[in-house]
């Protein structure tokens, strides 16, 4: 995608990043739970810039060799342009220079569309996690191994 580009979170995106949160999570994550990750060096949490506007965002704790999805999400007005993909390579280039070998994350078992993204860029289920969510939806446990 022409003009994005990607930079650590920090204070400045915290607003725009919470308000994707909501947008795009039902059960989304408070400022304060998002601005924890700006200082924790377990965490790495990223976002995606176009003209000085957050666009899209991921985080994940690192443990050891793993790493953990917390959430990723793009913009409602921003999708179906090629972020997602953008975001995901960037997840990915930024888990390698950690060490990673092996990413994970739950999924929600409706959400066709993200499960088709992660399955592109080599997820597979290799989980259900029953009644995972709130309202009762499965979750679905993804990796990708071997980064």
């Amino acid at each position: 995608m022409d003009g994005l580009n990607f930079a650590d979170l920090d204070k400045n995106y915290l607003s725009q990043v919470a308000l994707i949160e909501r947008e795009s999570i039902a059960d989304p994550w408070s400022e304060n739970l998002i601005a924890g990750l700006i200082d924790d060096s377990r965490a790495v949490a990223r976002v995606g810039v176009i003209d000085g506007e957050a666009v899209c965002y991921y985080s994940f704790y690192t443990v050891l060799d793993e790493a953990d999805v917390n959430n990723l999400a793009v913009k409602i007005c921003f999708r179906r342009r090629g972020i997602g993909a953008a975001l995901m390579m960037d997840m990915i280039d930024q888990a390698r220079l950690r060490k990673v070998l092996s990413l994970t994350l739950e999924v929600r078992s409706g959400n066709h569309a993200a499960i088709s993204l992660y399955e592109k860029f080599g997820f597979v289920a290799e989980g259900v996690r029953k009644k995972f969510y709130k309202d009762g939806e499965d979750a679905l446990i993804m990796w990708k191994r071997d980064i």
